[in-house]
Order: structure tokens, then sequence, then C-alpha cells
């Protein structure tokens, strides 16, 4: 665990937050596979666990590609307290066709990932909240954030709503956004 994302350090003055880098990004070592997101979103929990926290107290957040392993743990631990998307994908394989600059997140990554968070929406039993930018070149909110709430809300017999920003992909709208994310997922 390195420096904490500008997301959640101003979080982190009344929460204890945790965060990953996944393996071949920033500092950590290792490959880019689907297997090491998971296990390192895995190792992420059972730190948590070991740090003294129950699932019932823990918010998963996932931001973009973060988004993945998120849905992985929140699909595969049915006590969480929330899951927070922002600017996620539904399917990994839908972001080849749509992103101009794709060379850059196959740089990181294997070829052959092939994320999909569409089909863990109906795992998920804990309160879901998106936010995603009406301007997102990356990952256009109606393919990717709306196909995961509809699924959801199909799974769960729910009617959430995305929160809509527009700041792009990866560019919160400041302090607005934090504090609405905040607010919502304040316990």
């Amino acid at each position: 665990m390195h420096k904490i994302s500008g997301f959640c350090y101003p979080l982190s003055d009344e929460y204890n937050v945790m965060t990953l880098e996944y393996p071949g990004y920033g500092k950590s070592e290792g490959k880019s596979t689907k297997t090491s997101f998971e296990k390192a979103a895995n190792a992420l929990l059972v730190e948590a666990h070991k740090s003294g926290y129950e699932d019932k107290n823990i918010i998963i957040v996932g931001e973009s590609l973060g988004s993945a392993p998120a849905t992985y743990l929140a699909a595969k631990n049915n006590d969480i307290h929330s899951l927070v998307l922002i600017s996620p994908f539904s399917k990994f394989k839908y972001v080849y066709g749509e992103w101009k600059v794709i060379k850059y997140i196959l740089k990181y990554t294997k070829k052959d990932i092939q994320f999909d968070n569409l089909s863990k929406m109906n795992k998920i039993s804990c309160p879901l909240h998106i936010f995603h930018s009406i301007e997102d070149p990356i990952f256009p909110l109606e393919l990717h954030s709306q196909k995961l709430c509809d699924e959801y809300n199909k799974a769960n017999n729910k009617n959430i709503k995305i929160e809509k920003m527009s700041s792009g992909h990866n560019r919160s709208e400041g302090n607005a956004m934090k504090l609405r994310i905040f607010c919502i997922i304040k316990i």
C-alpha cells in the first residue's frame, strides 16, 4: 500500500481508508491479469479483516478499471456495507472499440483480460451507488453504468439511479463530487 489517492484522502480524516495498487501498476510488482487483480482484492479484504473490520462496516469503492476488483469483492461477500462505483465499465471487451488510446490500457494489462462487471450484478445484494460522467469518452454512461444499474435493479427489485456528473473520465468535479459520495456512504 502506498500514497492514498486523491479521492480517498479527504475521507481519511473520518474513516480508515485502505487502498491497493494492482500488480504491475505503480510500485507494485507482478503481472496484470484478471487472477492477479482478484488476488490483490482478496488480500486487501483479508487485511481489513485482520485489522478488526467486519464486512458490515466495509464500503468498497472502485473507480474505472478499479470497478472490476470492487465488483468482484462485493459479489463474493454479501455482507459488505455497500459498493460505490465511479466511472465503471460493464464489460471490459466493450472498451476495446471505444477508446482511442486503448494501447495505454493494454500496455498495463494482458489482452486476454475479460472483466465482466455486468454478469456480477445479480450476485450483489449490498446497496450500490454509481457515479458517472455524462461526458465520459472512455466508458460512455449508457453502455456501461446504465447497463450495470439496470441489471442490479432487475436482480434486486430496486430502483437506484446513477449520480451523473459532467467531468470526463477519472476527473471528479472536485469537492462537490467527493461530498456527495461522502454523504451517501457515511455510516
